[in-house]
């Protein structure tokens, strides 16, 4: 038998140095067959890892209210810049990001929103008590107005005007008391802080 056949054998009892002399060789025994799955002369490839894809985020009520609060921070914003009230416009840039970052689940985010919540609760407590101070005001505006007959229906109306944006307002700081309160709460549950990612620290 010609050695280079040999070689493509697998001996059963002798050692691999005796391959070289055929003639030494009582017999040989052909190798094995590849195992299933195994392609032949190489070893057992292992499965691919498949990576199952994210778990979908499951609505939260909660959510809902950093996107309001970025929308009311965002108006209040160009109107603040428009009358250049710098005060007032770092305080809705400040809500703008915390929004943001309540929003992407970042754990920074989530105290500075709550008290932002509760400071914003607060004064609008405070602003709608000072409102309701003024409610006699439109009444004695229109009585000069109808005293002076010279100013026409053109005082009535803008005080008619004037009135209507005081009770939009009035009402949009009683519905905004609770709600800020209750997003503050929400967001000092541990349920909501368990949604948050926590801050990654760096590599020595």
């Amino acid at each position: 038998m010609d050695a280079r056949k040999l070689r493509s054998l697998q001996p059963c009892l002798l050692p691999e140095w005796s391959i070289r002399d055929a003639s030494s060789l009582p017999f040989v025994c052909p190798a094995p067959a590849a195992r299933s799955g195994q392609p032949e002369g190489g070893r057992l490839m292992s499965p691919a890892v498949r990576n199952d894809p994210a778990p979908a985020r499951r609505f939260a009520a909660w959510a809902v209210g950093p996107w309001v609060l970025l929308l009311f921070a965002a108006l209040g914003f160009v109107q603040y810049l428009r009358h250049a009230e710098y005060l007032y416009l770092a305080a809705a840039l400040l809500v703008i990001v915390a929004c943001a970052g309540c929003i992407l689940r970042q754990a920074w985010a989530r105290p500075v929103l709550q008290l932002l919540a509760v400071l914003l609760a607060a004064w609008a407590l405070v602003t709608a008590a000072l409102m309701l101070q003024q409610a006699g005001d439109f009444d004695t505006a229109r009585q000069h107005a109808l005293a002076q007959p010279q100013l026409g229906e053109v005082a009535l109306w803008m005080i008619a005007r004037a009135e209507r944006t005081w009770q939009v307002g009035l009402a949009l700081k009683a519905a905004a008391i609770p709600l800020l309160l209750w997003l503050a709460w929400q967001l000092g549950r541990s349920t909501v802080r368990a949604q948050f990612r926590p801050r990654r620290r760096g590599r020595l």
